[in-house]
């Protein structure tokens, strides 16, 4: 299939990369607008309004803007295919990405795009027509090959930078509860996170810069059980608390779920295993390039 994507000068971005990695395994004939996120040829003006003449679809790839680098978007107008075009929007907080007053959803993707598709997607969202899209699991996430059953940390609760945001800083108090109970919990910065995460029994996420973020894809992908803060966005294939993940909605509430659970390692083994399957199964990128070309052909 032919695709003209207008995609995110060189800024990274998580739901770019997952579907650009989707797009490039699917074996899709692509051809972008800007390199970054998995995408190494770029093409000018001129070649991307050629291209999207005989289109399949055209993909608008939603990126941050931090400094003077945004999309593309005016080709949207030059190209002005509305009814093949669709709008992937990574975004949180506002449809910028910044803190402010800007409206949630993109207004001129609304008018410009036949499909929206969005990583923070709520039930009003859904019930406009939003279709909800949250990252992936990308094949760099995958670093470890089976279960560890030797693991050597009962809970793993780390945050790089971003420490202070939300209620990690109540996570990261919960946790080291449990050290007093006589758990191996490790609270510092790892420099090797993905071994850390495999050597880990429950690993704590909860929300950054939206509900959706890369840590519980990162979690899940190397055998161990994510404790996420229940999310009350919509996404597909949702998990299940209490058999695939762990779901928390307050710090007091955390306390509960994990002791709960923490001592009974067979039943996080069990639910670890079923959220590991789950997600190599239906949330990869090429479970996403799917799932948005079933919503496209509906």
């Amino acid at each position: 299939m032919k695709l003209v994507c207008i995609t995110p000068n060189l800024k990274h971005d998580y739901l770019a990369s997952s579907i650009i990695e989707g797009l490039k395994l699917t074996n899709h004939e692509l051809y972008c607008s800007d390199i970054g996120n998995g995408i190494d040829v770029s093409y000018s003006d001129t070649e991307i309004i050629h291209h999207a003449k005989d289109a399949d679809y055209i993909f608008v790839i939603w990126g941050k803007v931090n400094t003077n680098n945004p999309p593309k978007y005016y080709l949207l107008d030059l190209i002005n295919r509305k009814d093949r075009t669709v709008y992937i929007d990574g975004s949180e907080l506002t449809y910028t990405g910044h803190k402010g007053n800007d409206p949630w959803l993109n207004p001129l993707m609304l008018l410009k795009c036949k499909w929206y598709f969005k990583r923070e997607c709520t039930s009003t969202d859904k019930e406009l027509g939003i279709i909800p899209l949250p990252f992936a699991a990308v094949s760099d996430y995958f670093k470890t090959n089976k279960f560890n059953d030797d693991k050597k940390i009962d809970l793993l609760c780390t945050w790089g930078a971003n420490h202070t945001t939300g209620l990690r800083p109540g996570c990261m108090y919960i946790a080291n509860q449990f050290k007093k109970h006589g758990y191996n919990v490790v609270t510092n910065y790892q420099t090797d996170y993905y071994k850390s995460i495999s050597d880990s029994w429950i690993v704590l996420d909860s929300y950054g810069g939206g509900q959706c973020n890369a840590r519980l894809w990162q979690i899940a992908a190397n055998y161990s059980l994510p404790c996420i803060q229940k999310w009350t966005i919509e996404y597909p294939n949702s998990f299940i608390d209490g058999d695939d993940i762990l779901e928390y909605n307050s710090t007091s509430n955390l306390y509960d779920v994990l002791l709960k659970y923490i001592s009974n390692k067979q039943k996080i083994k069990d639910m670890t295993l079923k959220c590991f399957e789950k997600v190599s199964t239906h949330h990869t990128p090429i479970a996403r390039i799917n799932y948005i070309f079933n919503k496209l052909n509906e």
